[in-house]
């Protein structure tokens, strides 16, 4: 008896704490209590542990009630039965959090997930199973299946985590938007979907379990909605509530792609249709995108950032305004739960896409008043009073009396996010870079591999999916006659790798990747083998495997043939088809193998001559954690494509050089009419992502961080850099009688840079004053509010800011407020008038009397800094007004008949604020500071070539007769510049140079700097007659000058197309401009002609280059060019003469007389020969002499049997 009572005491306390979820035909019913239920998806392995309590917590303050998140199979299980669920993949721990945090949850098994995961969430080892078939009644699929979902389901159980054991979980989800793609199983996918259904319902979770996209979704299953709009989905049954799994606040962005955004407005208006329309339960997919990291993208060619425009962004900031406009909206339906649960629904058409829905319970009612018209608002009586709704609109009201929330009225801030440089103390603002190549000789000279086999593989098969890289390499001979030598020839691979490099002998012949989401298509390319051993090497990339359509599984991948290389015999074209050849195979690179990008990885890296531009490299770098809780990024632009880690975490693929086109984006966006992924795209001609997340739990927040980075296609490290992002400005627009609360998450307001009640014009970061406006101080008012405080709420009302005349419209606030650090700052310059006066004019009053003065003090100059952001207060505009008339003030010192120094800069110092820099320089993304920074050196060359332009065109400098008599280029960069290593060492060879190439005819100078480069080089002239030339390799595009004489652009950066030349040029037929080319692949032109008569024969000669691209002038030489050697095939019979220019010929290098093959340069003996030593004879009649003929005879050679055919003598002599 008494451990009876034991037994049922503790049944009974289990069961205080278990929830009982089910359901009707309204809602989800929570311990018999039906709910509205918002909730949103974070999925775990797209963020950090460390990330997921801020998540959760803010997700929770932005009104969810729940956390939804997909399982990852091929996560917990990358090899058949060896599971993990550590760091991101601790699902129980992010259901623990999401329990801490008091939020329910939502379980999608699956285990199929899509997601754009790689592989839809498959296992790739899944399909190597034989005779596997996913999704369908294959029994292989559905033991495997059945087996990782039974463990989750245990794993969950074992914690106690579903709420009938007390936990977070309401629901749970097996398969997933099966609906879709149903029709091509036939009869077995309705026969799996019921087995998914009573499979799952036999795990016994005490939730209910849905389906989405299932409208045949098996009893008990509910079946869901996914999509942009669901207000019009009907359930498959009465007793099932209406429900939406996928909400789409944005979209996905794949490589080559613009950024997508879904507008507030239109998010707000599909979610109010929906409750409107009888749904209970919204899930926003996503609610926190993330981050794809390592290998988990999917696709093909879905970016790393999975930040989907959704309400929190990619790093867990605010995505404002539509994080604050849908918490109003879920605090309006929650107040409303009871009647949108309860009440009796009628609804009122009113024509013209207007309605009125009512719920109506014995207590309250509640009214939503909705308008589809995209075009015009509609006015819409009831119960006595009018209501306007806008286009595109559905305005709530609690009471069915006063609305309190219309989803087209944004009443929350926009917050504009800026990046910030790496401010931590030491961090250097470039990066020192080590590097190694990746070891390919095995593959590329021996083409040696793991397996061979006479047929191709598709990449899964071979890879398992555990890396990105599959060599395929096949070795070819060839004999000395064979007909594919010496003739046209071309490799032709029909291919489905993502992206596929080719080498032939070791060369590299070139890549291609898809385009336009076509990954079938063929690379062809023109190549040369020799007789003998040939080796082809191809290395195909995956850049995320597909995870979406019916039979994905079986979409190919890699290089599935045929592969074939084409020559030509005469006029006919030999194919040989290399498909069956034995072909070997080797995954992954040597690099991963051996761990390089560990930060204790022990392998050989090299500080010097750190090359650009060159494919499969690896670089390291080390840097500082910025400062502060700011989330980081690390800014790759500069680079290909490649892989990145941070402290050995993989933070993903990048692939900064695919560009998205320049079509397709809006500067404006109109919400009105339902969105699609093509509507309201951003981010057109640039590259599809810059910049990439690194968790600041993979950073040492003291001591040194490891960057390392594999390059596959050739990339400059020298510009990335780390960056943090933050709030930098927030702004409104807000009509009168609404309450605006302003934010800069955490951090001060620190000023109001724009604010005007009335009627303003423009946009968030553009606003101006309308043709109305308060006669009260509207910017004091606010900076009384606001300023100093990190948030302040605002009453819009004309009791604060004043009552303008509007003539009748709705007066609104608009309000620009800027965060701490952020502010570009006004300043107002001061002096004192000789005479008194006030203004402009003042200043210039007193420059004559001060330039008077300066002269009878005995000077001969007057020295002037030039002030940037007193000229460039805004970007491209300008102020050369009143005391900042510098032409004016220089030719008052000219009108003094005194010298002037004009100290550009733009760097002023001068105790000047900011330094005389801009600070909109300061806030351009990526921007750093006087280092070979593109955007700044973009922006400093546009500033000093404006000023100089400005001066020479009134010839104010010396050589037009002008007084300036010297120039300045930065200032005191020598006192700083240590901190900035080797990037500030070509900073300033960059400076001079861009000074020099402005031609202002007087001397450049800069101060205190020690090692202040001639911006110029100088050389000795070569030896000789020789003609000259230099090689300008390196360089990007600009001018050059010998001595002053302009020997003409250069523009080596100009790569010639892969395609079109020839090995052998065939002279029958008629030229033309596109017959027997050369050079593909090469710069258009490298060296460049410097006559004779340019240079001194005596002396220093002086190159200047004006580089307008950028570029590396430490590869520049001077050359000469003669005649290396000289050849000749000549039939018998005739005579030849060989002369190497005035020089001795030195050696006969071949020398054959009978049927030779092959042409200048790469001779070899044919079939017949003469018996007498050809080349001693030549070299008898030949070396040591400036020319020689030669009687090609058999009396001289000998008579060799060539049957027949014409005997020929080729010889080849070396000068």
């Amino acid at each position: 008896m008494v451990y009876l009572r034991v037994l049922l005491c503790f049944l009974f306390v289990s069961s205080v704490y278990a929830t009982i979820v089910s359901h009707d035909g309204r809602a989800i019913t929570i311990d018999g209590h039906r709910r509205v239920l918002l909730s949103g998806s974070i999925h775990y392995p797209r963020s950090t542990p460390e990330m997921w309590p801020d998540l959760i917590k803010k997700s929770k303050e932005g009104g969810l009630d729940a956390i939804e998140t997909y399982v990852f199979w091929n996560a917990h299980e990358p090899t058949r039965r060896q599971y993990d669920f550590s760091g991101k993949l601790d699902l129980i721990r992010f259901l623990k959090t999401i329990q801490d945090e008091g939020l329910y949850g939502v379980l999608r098994i699956g285990p199929y997930a899509c997601a754009e995961w790689n592989y839809g969430g498959f296992p790739v080892w899944l399909h190597n199973m034989p005779g596997m078939v996913f999704r369908t009644t294959n029994k292989a699929f559905m033991d495997e299946m059945q087996n990782f979902t039974t463990m989750i389901v245990d794993m969950v159980k074992k914690e106690k985590l579903f709420a009938s054991q007390g936990g977070p979980i309401i629901l749970a989800q097996i398969e997933n938007e099966y609906g879709n793609v149903m029709r091509p199983y036939g009869e077995s996918g309705k026969a799996y979907i019921k087995w998914c259904a009573n499979m799952a319902q036999s795990l016994d979770v005490g939730v209910p379990w849905i389906m989405c996209q299932q409208n045949d979704a098996p009893q008990p299953m509910l079946n869901t909605c996914n999509g942009f709009y669901c207000d019009n989905f009907v359930p498959n049954n009465p007793n099932t509530p209406k429900m939406w799994t996928e909400n789409w606040t944005g979209w996905f962005k794949q490589w080559g792609g613009k950024n997508p955004h879904r507008t507030t407005e239109d998010v707000a208006f599909s979610v109010a249709r929906f409750f409107q329309r009888g749904g209970t339960f919204n899930n926003y997919y996503m609610y926190h995108g993330g981050t794809n990291f390592d290998r988990t993208a999917g696709g093909p060619y879905i970016t790393t950032s999975y930040d989907y425009d959704a309400p929190l962004d990619e790093y867990g900031n605010l995505n404002q305004p539509k994080y604050g406009h849908l918490k109003q909206l879920h605090d309006v339906l929650h107040s409303m739960e009871r009647t949108l649960t309860y009440g009796n629904i009628s609804t009122i058409d009113f024509g013209n896409s207007a309605s009125a829905t009512i719920y109506k319970t014995e207590e309250e009612s509640s009214c939503f008043f909705d308008n589809g018209n995209e075009n015009s608002d509609a006015t819409i009586s009831f119960q006595g009073k009018s209501y306007v709704v806008p286009a595109w609109s559905v305005s709530i009201l609690p009471d069915c009396i006063n609305e309190a929330y219309n989803t087209a009225k944004i009443t929350t801030q926009t917050s504009m996010m800026v990046k910030k440089p790496n401010e931590a103390e030491d961090s250097p603002l470039t990066l020192k870079w080590s590097w190694r190549p990746e070891n390919m000789d095995n593959f590329l000279l021996k083409g040696k591999g793991e397996s061979t086999q006479r047929q191709l593989f598709d990449q899964k098969i071979v890879t398992n999916d555990q890396s990105d890289y599959l060599w395929y390499m096949t070795t070819i001979k060839f004999k000395k006659r064979d007909p594919f030598l010496g003739k046209s020839m071309s490799l032709h691979v029909n291919s489905t790798a993502h992206v596929l490099h080719a080498f032939v002998n070791g060369k590299y012949i070139g890549n291609q990747h898809a385009e336009n989401g076509n990954f079938n298509y063929v690379f062809e390319k023109d190549v040369k083998f020799k007789s003998g051993r040939n080796v082809i090497a191809l290395l195909s990339i995956t850049v995320g495997l597909a995870n979406y359509g019916a039979f994905f599984e079986s979409k190919p991948a890699g290089i599935t043939g045929p592969i074939f290389i084409t020559g030509r015999n005469g006029d006919e074209t030999i194919v040989k088809d290399l498909s069956a050849h034995k072909w070997s195979y080797k995954t992954g690179l040597n690099g991963f193998e051996n761990q390089l990008f560990r930060t204790e990885s022990i392998s050989k890296w090299s500080v010097q001559n750190v090359p650009f531009n060159r494919t499969m490299t690896w670089y390291k770098a080390t840097f500082k954690a910025p400062l502060g809780n700011d989330p980081v990024v690390v800014d790759l632009l500069g680079l290909g494509k490649g892989t990145a880690w941070i402290n050995g975490n993989n933070i993903g693929r990048y692939w900064p050089a695919f560009i998205s086109s320049e079509n397709g984006c809006t500067s404006k966006c109109n919400y009105r009419g339902a969105y699609h992924a093509e509507k309201c795209l951003t981010n057109c001609g640039e590259p599809t992502q810059r910049w990439y997340h690194v968790p600041r739990s993979f950073l040492n927040s003291e001591g040194d961080n490891t960057i390392v980075l594999f390059e596959e296609m050739g990339g400059n490290p020298s510009l990335v850099s780390f960056q943090t992002t933050r709030v930098g400005s927030v702004c409104a627009n807000v009509n009168e009688k609404n309450l605006i609360e302003l934010s800069c998450d955490t951090k001060p307001i620190s000023a109001i840079k724009f604010a005007s009640f009335g009627n303003p014009d423009g946009s968030c970061g553009s606003f101006e004053r309308g043709t109305c406006e308060s006669s009260n101080n509207t910017v004091d008012i606010l900076t009384q509010e606001c300023v100093g405080k990190e948030k302040c709420s605002i009453d819009v009302s004309t009791e604060k800011f004043g009552a303008p005349d509007c003539s009748g419209a709705a007066r609104r606030l608009a309000i620009l407020g800027m965060e701490d650090g952020i502010l570009e700052d006004i300043f107002l310059l001061a002096s004192f008038s000789d005479e008194g006066d006030s203004g402009e004019n003042a200043y210039q009053g007193m420059w004559p009397d001060l330039i008077r003065k300066s002269k009878e003090g005995g000077l001969d100059a007057i020295e002037t800094y030039v002030f940037w952001n007193a000229h460039e207060p805004a970007r491209h505009q300008y102020d050369f007004s009143g005391k900042l008339d510098l032409i004016r003030f220089l030719k008052t010192i000219k009108d003094e008949g005194l010298y002037g120094v004009l100290r550009i800069g733009p760097y002023a110092c001068a105790e000047w604020n900011y330094g005389g820099f801009p600070v909109w320089l300061h806030n351009m993304p990526g921007m750093v500071f006087r280092t070979t920074n593109k955007a700044f050196m973009d922006e400093m060359q546009n500033f000093t070539t404006m000023i100089v332009d400005m001066v020479k065109k009134e010839k104010l400098f010396a050589s037009q007769e002008g007084p300036i008599i010297l120039a300045q280029i930065e200032n005191e960069y020598g006192n700083v510049m240590g901190p900035y290593g080797e990037s500030g060492k070509s900073y300033i060879k960059w400076c001079a140079n861009m000074a020099q190439s402005l031609d202002v005819g007087v001397p450049w100078i800069m101060c205190q700097q020690n090692d202040a480069p001639q911006p110029m080089a100088t050389f000795k002239a070569p030896l000789g007659n020789d003609p000259a030339v230099v090689d300008l390799l390196g360089l990007g595009k600009g001018t050059a000058w010998i001595n002053g004489n302009n020997i003409g652009r250069y523009w080596p950066a100009f790569i010639s197309s892969e395609n079109g030349c020839a090995a052998k040029c065939n002279y029958r037929g008629a030229y033309h401009a596109e017959k027997c080319l050369t050079n593909c692949g090469e710069p258009t032109q490298r060296w460049y002609h410097v006559p004779r008569s340019f240079l001194n024969a005596e002396g220093d000669n002086t190159i200047v280059l004006f580089e307008e691209m950028g570029g590396n002038p430490s590869l520049v030489s001077f050359q000469t060019t003669r005649v290396g050697s000289v050849c000749a095939n000549v039939y018998e019979k005739n005579l030849i003469e060989l002369s190497c220019d005035r020089k001795p010929i030195s050696a006969i290098k071949f020398a054959s007389f009978g049927n030779p093959d092959g042409s200048c340069g790469s001779f070899e003996k044919g079939t017949c020969e003469s018996s007498n030593n050809t080349v001693d004879i030549l070299t008898q009649e030949c070396v040591g002499k400036e020319k020689c003929s030669i009687d090609v005879s058999t009396e001289k050679f000998g008579a060799p049997d060539c049957s027949g055919a014409a005997r020929r003598l080729a010889v080849e002599a070396i000068c």
